[in-house]
């Protein structure tokens, strides 16, 4: 892509259409353009697969501190309760 861009401003400026400056200053504006789209894209990906790998340990955390399948909290009355119980039990669990 970049290549074809450099040959094509320079061709231009060797038959007189675009200054020397004009040619000098599209090239580093193409590849400033393209260092910043790949710099933008690695962030991106980096940002999907802590966004993916977050998630992951969320619901594993949830998972873990749940009782069982069928207790859901749907408020946060429930899922305090829920905290409650686990945290207590895990005390007199180990105390037995």
């Amino acid at each position: 892509m970049l290549h074809c861009e450099e040959s094509s401003m320079k061709s231009a400026w060797l038959f007189g259409s675009f200054s020397k400056e004009a040619v000098s200053r599209g090239l580093r504006k193409t590849r400033w353009i393209q260092k910043k789209l790949i710099y933008n894209i690695k962030w991106n990906l980096l940002y999907k697969t802590l966004l993916v790998r977050v998630r992951y340990w969320a619901w594993a955390l949830y998972r873990s501190l749940d009782i069982g399948l069928s207790f859901i909290p749907n408020n946060r009355f429930q899922l305090g309760l829920g905290f409650l119980i686990v945290s207590f039990h895990g005390p007199l669990l180990r105390s037995s």
